[in-house]
């Protein structure tokens, strides 16, 4: 492992976790945006393998939002999952990246590590999938954003072990006093918050008088408050004097997670928001869109009225299901504005989300080497204030069919759109972070208008290490100007953009 290629990771992850990392094989199902932002950011950790399985030609409707898709691979009728792959090998070339031309369980998921689905598929198969992966310790992640609504189900089966479950560094604290008490307690000084977990071990030493408490061994605790907690019967123990310090030891533990199935169809599925506002409604569109696409072999399309009464009458019969299985999720009247909403426009895929939930699944994978806790087990999200403010018909959309942004008008509408590429903006800093921004306006047609002008300031120049971290960086492009690059990389997305580097100008100001 090369220190000037990894260190980055290194000083983040640790050696253990990036070893895991480099050792893991993805198989991603989906290359529409979601699945081709999930697929880009699995290749920024320099696995092993990556396998992409999507057997959709693409089409003008996937340019919409999307990062890699250019017309000359529509007229070549390539599948999403080509070019995928051949936009993956532009960007990088660590990472071997294959496609899969037909999906069979066993044969495909050979070898493979983690399944990722971007894609709601029928019941059963999505079942069998996830129950194969449990039986063979494949992790299993089902992920989606549907317009309005954006999900996420995490499933490493019964084996799975947590190392670190936030990369917070530890510290030793001060101890107060030690009771002579079952359980011991023990009070901290009250100048810092222990941040400590039911179940965490933590080390005690230099404790002067209760010796029997001090050693490198560490034990099991139980949180009493943000200053104290229990340990073992120090009823027996000599008497506490003073000192002592208490620190965290992160010890690896198992997590069990639960089936799919049991999510689906079980009473008490595990929500990890579950008291957020709208998650009943939200858990029942999720299952709606599940039983939808079992029963037409589609998903509900934007402004198909038949299709919000097929999903409402769905709705109506897991909630009356709810009455008896689940009465917490039951609702007692379902709101069917939101639920429309929800329904309309689910067919829509624009970049912000897609871009947004992708860097939430990249965080997962991160989890399931081992770093950070993982999502236990789904997780919902509405964005309703996405929604149109003023009406927006089917004609309005089908205007905008040959512009990319025709998913984009059915959620924001014309005026909206037109807003949007007007705008004058700014980017200060063409790191990862500033180079995405960007990226993401492009996708959305910002600054394309007569009128729009994006401004990308930076006065650094790629550096090695950045090829393994940074997008637009490539071998090509190392010791030149992150800003001219970043414009350039830009203006190759989208002609139409009004794009000026500002490096030069401003390179005294940004010293």
């Amino acid at each position: 492992m090369q220190k000037e290629e990894y260190h980055n990771d290194i000083s983040m992850l640790g050696k253990l976790i990036l070893e895991k990392l480099k050792k893991l094989k993805v198989f991603v199902w989906g290359a529409q945006s979601l699945g081709a932002e999930i697929s880009k950011n699995i290749t920024y950790y320099s696995i092993d393998e990556l396998v992409i399985y999507d057997q959709e030609k693409i089409g003008q409707e996937d340019l919409s939002g999307s990062t890699y898709g250019k017309e000359e691979d529509v007229q070549q009728g390539l599948t999403r999952a080509e070019v995928c792959q051949k936009w993956l090998q532009k960007l990088q070339n660590v990472v071997q990246v294959e496609v899969c031309q037909q999906f069979v369980l066993e044969e495909s998921l050979k070898n493979i590590n983690l399944i990722i689905l971007t894609q709601i598929l029928n019941e059963k198969q999505m079942i069998d999938i996830n129950n194969y992966c449990r039986e063979n310790n494949i992790g299993f992640i089902l992920v989606g954003v549907y317009g309005l609504y954006c999900y996420s189900m995490v499933d490493f089966g019964n084996n799975y072990k947590l190392h670190d479950r936030d990369g917070v560094d530890t510290y030793p604290l001060m101890i107060s006093s030690i009771s002579k008490s079952n359980p011991g307690v023990v009070n901290l000084v009250n100048q810092q918050k222990h941040n400590f977990q039911t179940g965490d071990f933590v080390r005690i030493t230099e404790v002067d008088g209760m010796y029997q408490v001090n050693g490198q061994e560490p034990r099991p605790v139980k949180v009493i408050d943000d200053y104290s907690f229990s340990i073992e019967d120090t009823t027996y123990y000599a008497q506490y004097q003073k000192g002592g310090f208490a620190e965290l030891v992160k010890v690896p533990h198992k997590i069990k997670f639960n089936s799919l199935d049991s999510l689906i169809n079980g009473t008490k599925p595990q929500i990890l928001n579950s008291t957020y506002k709208n998650i009943k409604l939200l858990h029942m569109f999720w299952k709606c869109l599940i039983q939808y696409k079992t029963k037409y072999d589609k998903l509900p399309e934007i402004f198909n009225e038949q299709a919000y009464e097929q999903i409402f009458e769905i709705a109506q019969t897991i909630n009356e299901q709810n009455k008896d299985k689940s009465p917490e999720f039951y609702i007692e009247n379902i709101d069917q504005s939101q639920l429309k909403l929800l329904t309309k426009y689910c067919s829509v895929q624009i970049a912000p989300l897609c871009i947004g939930w992708a860097g939430l699944i990249k965080k997962e994978i991160l989890s399931f080497c081992g770093k950070y806790e993982p999502i236990r087990q789904i997780f919902h999200m509405d964005f309703f204030e996405l929604s149109p403010k003023q009406e927006v018909n089917a004609d309005q959309v089908e205007k905008n069919n040959n512009t990319g942004y025709d998913q984009q008008v059915a959620l924001i509408s014309t005026q909206g759109q037109e807003k949007l590429i007007n705008y004058k903006m700014g980017i200060m800093g063409a790191g990862s972070n500033g180079c995405d921004l960007a990226k993401n306006l492009v996708l959305m047609g910002a600054q394309t208008g007569e009128n729009g002008l994006l401004d990308i300031l930076d006065a650094d120049t790629h550096k090695t290490f950045n090829l393994y971290s940074h997008q637009q960086t490539t071998e090509d492009v190392v010791d030149k100007s992150k800003a001219e690059v970043g414009t350039q990389k830009l203006a190759d997305k989208s002609s139409e953009n009004d794009l000026s580097d500002e490096q030069q100008k401003n390179s005294n100001q940004l010293e």
